[in-house]
């Protein structure tokens, strides 16, 4: 019975930052919560609280981390973020436009004196989001196709 409150309190302590800023508006908080659930089921099959052979545990926890970290890259959007970062070493820094009929998205360089310039840089800036868009596709499918895969494995 104690075990069980102590463990409810550890809980509380472990969860209460991530359900105090969890937000309902955006499918990143849904990300961050899965990916705090799989960090605890890694730290869990890697400790020795576990009853099942080091074998099962292992792969469990390896499992679990791998989830984890598609998770996180989805959350922190890494793949778009490198394209910019190394586009922005290149050409400098650039300004976002969306044109408001088409709705289609510009980047506009005001260091470049000409517009061929801009033209080449903006389409460079949208082949490398488009791989990295590309990525991040390839993470999601990666992170639920291993999820489905391993679910029923993460028992003790």
């Amino acid at each position: 019975m104690l075990e069980n409150i102590w463990t409810g309190l550890k809980n509380i302590r472990y969860w209460l930052p991530v359900i105090w800023s969890d937000r309902d508006w955006d499918y990143n908080f849904l990300l961050i919560i899965l990916a705090h659930k799989l960090r605890s089921i890694q730290d869990f099959f890697e400790s020795d609280k576990t009853i099942l052979s080091y074998e099962h545990c292992k792969k469990a926890a390896g499992n679990a981390r791998e989830c984890a970290m598609l998770a996180e890259r989805l959350i922190e959007y890494t793949s778009q973020n490198a394209a910019f970062a190394e586009h922005e070493t290149k050409w400098g820094k650039s300004e976002l436009i969306i044109d408001d009929e088409t709705h289609e998205i510009h980047f506009i360089y005001k260091s470049f004196p000409d517009r061929e310039s801009s033209i080449k840089a903006s389409k460079e800036l949208r082949e490398l989001l488009d791989k990295a868009q590309e990525q991040e596709e390839k993470d999601k499918k990666d992170l639920f196709s291993n999820l489905n895969e391993n679910l029923y494995s993460w028992w003790d």
